[in-house]
């Protein structure tokens, strides 16, 4: 398969790697000669330019792994230079914005179809790519319409299983709700806990717990502001939910029951034997009744 990647950081040029070690004909474009002088040098695409025409023309799929304000614009530069048909997917993690977009524009040559591997890092840039950051992880995929879907899907799925992920078709607006919950809204909670602790001086004693909570806190904070406002509605509407549940576990804390406590935070279903003995021994040791 012959691939172009338009973005050379950590995304795109983990994903260059992966198709140029299974023998693909990978392409990479990036604005700086010096980004595109280091994907040659780590041996992660063939050829590289500055020049888009140069990239996207005579290959079978145009990734596009940009920061998600800028995939529009570079769905039309594209669009304009492409010589023939050819697939042109995205890999941002809001897909209503991107597809509304898209589907605004009279796209002749750019078979543009929605796509988002569930895979990342808060580190950035071609310098921290990683060698199997797609392997067993979803990759979602969402056609604008049937037309699309039949001139493209074979080469998708193709697509992705070179990547060796997980193919799910999905529509964007159940695409954007289940990552606001389990991508965005996490990021924003582990921010939330950072700058708490920040203030005071509880941070000096800090461990491998909170900092296996904060790690996503340090993601570039460009990438969190867009995804954020792009995808706000869902992510305030998690956090509403979210707000609810510390409102009743602070409830449940404040007039001492036990059992609602216990059950809040019983995740994976402990016996119940263990909930008597703990409020047992807190009921003794505080005479409560």
């Amino acid at each position: 398969m012959r691939i172009a990647i338009v973005g050379l950081g950590l995304i795109g040029s983990s994903m260059a790697y992966q198709f140029k070690s299974v023998g693909s004909t990978v392409k990479g474009y990036a604005r700086n000669r010096s980004t595109v002088e280091k994907a040659l040098t780590f041996g992660i695409i063939d050829s590289g330019s500055t020049n888009l025409e140069e990239v996207v023309c005579n290959v079978d799929v145009v990734v596009l792994a940009v920061p998600i304000e800028i995939i529009p614009i570079m769905i039309k530069e594209v669009e304009e230079v492409l010589d023939s048909e050819t697939i042109v997917m995205d890999v941002g993690s809001v897909k209503k914005y991107i597809m509304d977009e898209a589907n605004k524009m009279s796209l002749k040559k750019a078979l543009f179809v929605g796509a988002h591997p569930m895979a990342g890092s808060e580190k950035v840039g071609i310098d921290n790519f990683i060698k199997d950051l797609y392997v067993d992880k979803p990759f979602i995929v969402n056609y604008p319409n049937d037309n699309i879907k039949s001139k493209t899907e074979k080469k998708v799925k193709e697509f992705v299983r070179i990547l060796r992920s997980n193919y799910i078709e999905m529509d964007e607006y159940t695409h954007d709700k289940m990552v606001a919950e389990i991508s965005h809204i996490p990021y924003v909670l582990s921010s939330v806990l950072f700058n708490h602790v920040a203030r005071g001086q509880a941070r000096k004693v800090a461990s491998t717990g909170y900092r296996d909570m904060t790690r996503i806190a340090h993601s570039d904070p460009l990438w969190g502001t867009v995804v954020s406002f792009f995808n706000r509605e869902n992510i305030c509407n998690g956090i509403d939910e979210i707000i609810a549940a510390l409102n009743f576990i602070k409830k449940s804390l404040t007039i001492a029951d036990i059992d609602s406590i216990f059950d809040f935070l019983n995740i994976d279903n402990v016996d119940n034997t263990k909930k008597n003995l703990v409020k047992k021994q807190i009921y003794d040791y505080y005479d409560l009744k």
